[in-house]
Parts: C-alpha cells; sequence; structure tokens
C-alpha cells in the first residue's frame, strides 16, 4: 500500500513540475511577446512622427516660393507710387494667390467657391442675409471667405450672406397700399 501511495505522489509531483515548468516557459513567452509589442507601438510611432514631419517639409517647401513672392510685393508696394506699377503690383499679386490656391490644391485641399451657389449649411455659414430681389431666395449673395476641403471633409464652411425675399412695405391696413392719391 505504502508504494502504491508513493507511486501515486511520484505522478502528482511530477505533473506538477511539468506544470510549473510550462507556466514559467508561458510567463517568459508572454514577457518577451508584451517587449516586443512595446518596441512595435514605439517603432510605429517614430514612423508616424516621421510621416508628419515628412508632409510638413514637402508644405514649407511648396508654399517658401509664395512667400518668396510675397516679400516681393510687399517690397514693390513703395515702388507702386504711378498707376503702372499698381496695375503690376496687382497682377503680381493675383499671380501669387493663383500659386498658393495651386499648391493648396496639390496638397489635396480644395476651396469651396460659393457665390451663386445655392445655401447649403453642410458648406457653408450664412453671417448675414440680405433682402433681395435680384437673386432667388436661398441663394449666396455675397462669399466674405471661403471654405476649405481636405479630401472631401470639410475643414472650414465658407462665411456667405444668403439672399432672402424683400418684405412689402405695410402702410397700416391689411398689409395693402392705399389706392389713395
Amino acid at each position: 500500500m505504502k508504494k502504491r501511495k508513493e507511486h501515486w505522489s511520484s505522478g502528482i509531483r511530477k505533473r506538477l513540475v511539468e506544470a510549473m515548468n510550462r507556466e514559467k516557459e508561458y510567463r517568459e513567452k508572454l514577457l518577451r511577446l508584451a517587449a516586443e509589442f512595446d518596441n512595435y507601438k514605439k517603432i510605429v510611432e517614430k514612423e508616424k512622427a516621421s510621416i508628419k514631419d515628412a508632409a510638413v517639409e514637402k508644405l514649407v517647401y511648396d508654399l517658401a516660393p509664395i512667400l518668396n513672392n510675397f516679400k516681393l510685393a510687399l517690397n514693390a508696394i513703395n515702388d507702386a507710387s504711378d498707376e503702372k506699377n499698381f496695375e503690376s503690383l496687382t497682377k503680381g499679386v493675383q499671380m501669387i494667390y493663383t500659386q498658393l490656391v495651386s499648391v493648396l490644391e496639390g496638397h489635396g485641399i480644395k476651396l469651396i467657391e460659393a457665390e451663386g451657389e445655392d445655401f447649403d449649411p453642410r458648406f457653408h455659414e450664412a453671417i448675414e442675409v440680405i433682402e433681395t430681389d435680384e437673386v432667388e431666395p436661398g441663394k449666396v449673395v455675397k462669399q466674405y471667405e471661403p471654405g476649405y476641403l481636405f479630401k472631401k471633409k470639410l475643414i472650414k464652411p465658407a462665411r456667405v450672406a444668403v439672399a432672402k425675399p424683400k418684405q412689402e412695405k405695410e402702410d397700416g391696413k391689411n398689409g395693402k397700399e392705399s389706392d389713395r392719391d
């Protein structure tokens, strides 16, 4: 009987030792995987930062000539004393604007030009309502600032004035003008 008991307890001991060894092995694997995952997260964060930095560098590279042209235009203001120089300066500033819009479009940014369009609250912010019969109601009469989209996502709505019908003037009698002379 004693032999059976020893045989039985030695079997349990053997299984216990094996289980403890497996547990130790699994714990070490888990710690290695956790460390590897931590390192992976750090690498991904560095790559994201690097990609962001590269995008900013590209944007600055593309904007630098425009900033230089603005500086030249500002310097030319002093020389714009006569009408010919003023016209030349105006044309130069228009060219800089066109150049800037082109760079923005090259980076996936699109300007929202709203004047004459139907008012759309998804892309326009009404900051004024203008009574007029010259434009149909709900149309954008004036654009104060353009809006901006980045890859079809709204970054900033266009700030606009919207048309509404003119209200009839009342003379105090049922809202109708008098026929008397």
